[in-house]
């Protein structure tokens, strides 16, 4: 039996934590400005469309933006409207998308595996880098994967919880909107081919579904994608500037399929996306070998709930590799159903020797590395520092300011494990939070 404190003690440290990382991710909004390469770009075209009430067609200045659609520069510049600030209006977008991705995260866990599972998830996430780094980001991907997650968190309900034709429908209205966001918003629907798989091995798992709920799913994707697809086709065709015309050739092919195909930029080897893991997905991926040869015995059981998450995170991981143009950013979607499926076993993984001496050894190297170039910036000769910060717009002032916080965040993050003592969860969730704190 729980003691008195240990009962309390739980009581609160979920709580607690919580508030530590919606701080993290809050950390920082509105005291920077755009940054370089895209940010400016999507600022800008945000900005026109407030000044000019032109939202179907995105220009920068007078010409027209024709490199990716203009829903997230729609959801900057109504966050605008709302608050009426760019420096809080252009990073909005992403920091609501990340608290919706986490939402849904455990949610989902806590439907698949039960309420044990939902901490798990959502910390689970929020401590790999990518995420906290994407939520920071004025991009368009931490919006593309709230969607995508969204997408998958009514199609996984629908297939393994509640065959409802509505489920359907946001599920798929969702990629249709992920489409037009990003071209690739439509890969949540992959996940009928591992049910399908499912359905065939063990079809007594699943749910009875109707053929003629598919009528929704077309429907709802048809709906999603047609918000801009319609009126920018309807505008486009039906106009002689040729302007128009050749912006939609170049939004419907060239920015699509000729991109993915026959990619122009960012052509990377066939490994590239493991580099990208083993670094960004830090230090989630330290448990790669604990987890891996666990969900390979419940897809062996075919575990619906493992086998539908996990094989279309294997089938989007295939898809991105298959195209010579590739960038960090594209696997991202995997990360939350990764997550969602790692979330029941952490648990019991967290209470292996060899899982906690991983963490532990990662926040030290961490805090190490932290402290170390922090101190080395202070003292180095301002030629040193001169020469590693040359090209990033960063002053000396910006550099002593830069390592105060990186001694600070490793002050903190010290305590922090020392105070946690052997709750490496706890601690784990608190260092990143004091991270992405510093880092904001």
């Amino acid at each position: 039996m729980l003691s008195t404190h240990s009962r309390h003690a739980s009581r609160w440290q979920t709580p607690l934590l919580v508030a530590l990382m919606v701080w993290a991710l809050l950390a920082g909004l509105g005291l920077r400005e755009p940054m370089p390469a895209d940010e400016p770009r999507f600022v800008l075209a945000a900005r026109t469309m407030v000044e000019t009430g032109q939202w179907l067609f995105p220009h920068r200045g007078i010409e027209l933006y024709a490199e990716k659609p203009p829903t997230f520069m729609w959801l900057q510049a109504a966050s605008y409207l709302l608050v009426r600030s760019w420096d809080v209006a252009f990073l909005l977008p992403s920091l609501l998308a990340a608290l919706l991705t986490l939402w849904l995260s455990g949610d989902l866990a806590r439907r698949l595996w039960g309420r044990r599972a939902v901490p798990y998830a959502v910390f689970g996430l929020f401590v790999c880098l990518q995420f906290a780094l994407q939520a920071k980001r004025a991009q368009i991907d931490m919006v593309l994967v709230g969607m995508t997650t969204l997408s998958l968190w009514a199609l996984l309900r629908y297939l393994l919880e509640k065959p409802s034709p509505w489920l359907l429908a946001l599920g798929t209205f969702a990629a249709g909107l992920g489409t037009v966001t990003k071209g690739v918003g439509f890969l949540p629907l992959l996940v009928f081919i591992p049910w399908l798989w499912v359905r065939w091995k063990s079809p007594q798992d699943l749910p009875a579904h109707r053929g003629a709920h598919a009528l929704a799913g077309v429907a709802g994707f048809l709906l999603g994608a047609g918000v801009w697809l319609v009126p920018m086709l309807s505008v486009a065709l039906s106009s002689s500037d040729p302007a128009l015309h050749t912006y939609a050739r170049e939004m419907l092919f060239k920015q699509t399929g000729t991109r993915y195909a026959n990619a122009w930029h960012h052509v990377k080897p066939a490994w590239y996306y493991l580099q990208t893991m083993l670094t960004l997905w830090l230090p989630g991926v330290l448990l790669a070998p604990w987890l891996l040869p666990a969900w390979w015995r419940r897809l062996r059981r075919v575990d619906a709930r493992y086998a539908l998450p996990l094989v279309w995170a294997l089938l989007v991981l295939v898809f991105f590799s298959a195209s010579p143009g590739k960038r960090e950013v594209y696997i991202f979607p995997m990360l939350p159903a990764l997550a969602v499926a790692a979330s029941p076993l952490l648990a019991g993984l967290l209470r292996r020797r060899g899982v906690r001496a991983t963490l532990w050894t990662y926040m030290t190297v961490l805090v190490a590395v932290a402290g170390a170039l922090g101190l080395w910036l202070l003292t180095a000769s301002p030629e040193r520092v001169h020469a590693l910060v040359d090209g990033r717009g960063m002053d000396m002032a910006t550099v002593a300011q830069l390592s105060r916080w990186l001694l600070g965040f490793a002050v903190v993050a010290i305590a922090v494990m020392l105070a946690a003592r052997r709750r490496v969860a706890v601690a784990l969730v608190a260092v990143t939070a004091a991270l992405w704190t510093a880092y904001a």
